[in-house]
């Protein structure tokens, strides 16, 4: 009887939702305008939804097929319309977010972030709220992270190299879940700050999970039903919240009682603390704890995947005779300034951003399975044309990495891993908006230089310790979850290299360690920066940047490893942004001078002004 009371009860509500919610406006279009084709199904009310639920990526490959690069499918009251290929790209990468907005389609992330921060604030908070974020992802700021991740990826791992592993060959251990735990350690380290690491890490991991755990399909669509998971999300949150609540006051206190005299972190939570909105007004502490959370949130799925999958793509070439693992290790040994301090937690910037092998083999896993597979926003204010077609307001508009990125007629061989397309290919023949593992144009995430630069560390430090084996074959994608992750577990033998053994055989707080983490802090803080580069770091994002350059003094940063550029009369750093940059190495023949014409180039969107501005570090004097 109860499950029958129960489906009515499903029913009457998705008829409800149907009938009273907002389905487009369509009314006031022009009698020319032409609609997206709609996907038909033989299910009412329901839709597309349930063959989207059951096959994501093959409905839409399906769809395509039939309906061309642009089409709609209809799920319960909204309706969805998907763009697939570079032309259709286009129109959802450069369109601002007053015509395409994020909120309407991840409000159910609200009692994730909490109340006024980024989905629940309005857009011109929400974009102060996005400059107060980037100002820890900044070029000077990124060029501090290396050391600091390094030192955290080999005292994590050093535990593998103890007699007791070493006497059963290694240590196997399940990979996926091995670094989503490395992954929040390093985060806690270099966006979180001391506290947060040295004390409260253990809590931070544990409330994430919870957090993580009440985002489901159903959360979707009914994002405050009363469920056991939801119910352990709202307790998580309001713990994340108070844990940060208390570092802030009691660093505050320690702040105001130091006086001048007080050293002021460099890592996201101070910068958060020293923002203000542009009324004046300074972050509050749930905003601030909030901000902190969509920043894990943002950036740890993404990365403990994509280290997941490169580290299973590169160990299943290995089985079948491939010598992209052997390529890596080449890399870096002649990258390595100091023969054996990667295997010692000993990473710097420049180093990191000379392994042009290793990011090939990152991306190429990246364009394979990118863990979110679909990018959505909804179409307000005016209806959205692309390809001929007028897509209304109150539509969503979806994008899809992971079809996108596997397009045959884009990518040679598409679903072969295949890093050398990143290497040997001419990257500026590829069309615009086809690889868009982290968004692309002014939609482009912010955190990708962090992301990559992270990966490419960690992945430094793991393949200089261990000799790695693949215990089963490579695995299949899931989509069960939110983000798509290898069907597991995976098991990975790790077994200490013939150097570590020798180093670490005695691993109990030994002299090693010791000089090993005496050598680390000097990498933590980083190359030695003029004082204007740290001065510029240590500003927050909403803060006007008065700096000045000469340009004898910007032609100096002429090369990969430190490259400023002009752009009508302001200085760029990015240094960063080389390795993610469209058009490859081209950008080098701007550095150190003026680059505007090359900017504003016909083979730019008009997006990029936009996109340099996180880049921004003063005016040429």
């Amino acid at each position: 009887m109860l499950l029958i009371l129960a489906s009515v009860f499903i029913i009457l509500a998705l008829i409800f939702i149907y009938v009273f919610t907002n389905k487009g406006n369509v009314s006031n279009l022009p009698a020319t305008a032409k609609l997206p084709p709609v996907v038909t199904t033989h299910i009412p009310l329901v839709g597309g939804i349930v063959s989207f639920l059951q096959d994501p990526l093959g409905t839409v490959a399906n769809a395509r097929k039939r309906y061309g690069n642009v089409f709609t499918i209809n799920m319960f009251h909204i309706r969805s319309t998907f763009l697939i290929g570079s032309e259709a790209h286009k129109a959802f990468f450069e369109a601002m977010d007053d015509e395409l907005d994020q909120a309407p389609c991840y409000r159910f992330m609200i009692p994730v972030f909490g109340k006024g921060v980024v989905y629940d604030a309005p857009l011109r908070k929400r974009r102060q709220q996005m400059r107060f974020l980037g100002g820890s992802l900044r070029p000077t700021e990124l060029k501090r992270y290396p050391g600091i991740i390094a030192k955290e990826a080999y005292d994590f791992f050093k535990k593998f190299c103890i007699k007791s592993e070493q006497a059963n060959g290694g240590r196997t251990i399940d990979l996926l879940p091995t670094m989503a735990d490395l992954t929040i350690l390093t985060a806690s380290a270099t966006l979180h700050g001391p506290e947060v690491r040295k004390h409260l890490y253990k809590d931070v991991s544990r409330l994430f999970a919870e957090l993580d755990k009440g985002i489901s399909p159903l959360s979707i669509l009914f994002p405050y039903a009363p469920t056991p998971a939801h119910r352990g999300r709202d307790k998580a949150h309001k713990g994340m919240i108070e844990l940060f609540s208390k570092v802030i006051r009691e660093r505050r206190a320690k702040q105001a009682t130091e006086g001048k005299k007080a050293k002021k972190g460099v890592d996201m939570l101070q910068k958060l603390m020293d923002s203000t909105y542009k009324d004046g007004t300074p972050v509050p502490e749930h905003e601030i704890a909030g901000l902190l959370i969509s920043a894990l949130f943002a950036g740890q799925h993404t990365s403990s995947i994509t280290l997941t999958w490169t580290l299973l793509f590169l160990l299943n070439d290995k089985k079948k005779g491939g010598k992209w693992l052997e390529k890596i290790l080449t890399e870096l040994k002649e990258v390595e300034a100091v023969p054996g301090n990667f295997a010692k937690g000993i990473v710097t910037h420049e180093e990191v951003f000379k392994m042009d092998i290793l990011h090939a083999c990152i991306k190429e896993a990246l364009r394979l399975f990118p863990p979110l597979i679909f990018l959505m926003r909804r179409v307000v204010n005016k209806p959205l044309n692309v390809c001929g077609y007028t897509v209304p307001v109150g539509y969503n508009v979806w994008v899809s990495n992971a079809v996108a990125q596997r397009l045959p007629e884009v990518f040679e061989n598409p679903d072969v891993y295949d890093p050398s397309r990143w290497l040997s290919f001419d990257i500026r023949k590829l069309p615009p908006y086809s690889f868009i593992g982290f968004g692309a144009g002014i939609h482009t995430c912010m955190g990708e230089s962090f992301a990559f630069m992270q990966l490419r560390t960690i992945l430094t430090v793991v393949l200089s310790m261990f000799d790695l084996e693949m215990m089963g074959k490579l695995p299949p994608a899931s989509y069960e979850a939110m983000v798509v992750m290898p069907e597991g577990p995976n098991m990975i033998k790790f077994v200490p290299k013939e150097d570590d053994r020798n180093n670490n055989s005695n691993n109990t707080g030994s002299q090693n360690d010791q000089s090993n983490e005496d050598e680390s802090e000097k990498i933590v803080k980083g190359p030695s920066f003029t004082k204007k580069e740290t001065d510029v770091g240590a500003r927050t994002m909403n803060e006007e940047i008065s700096k000045t350059y000469s340009l004898d003094e910007i032609a100096k940063h002429n090369n990969r490893d430190d490259l400023w550029i002009i752009v009508k009369g302001k200085v760029y750093d990015v240094t960063t942004y080389l390795p993610v940059h469209q058009g490859g190495d081209a950008i080098l023949k701007w550095a150190g001078k003026d680059a505007t014409k090359g900017v504003y180039g016909p083979q730019h969107p008009t997006t990029v002004p936009k996109l340099l501005e996180r880049y921004y570090i003063g005016d040429v004097m």
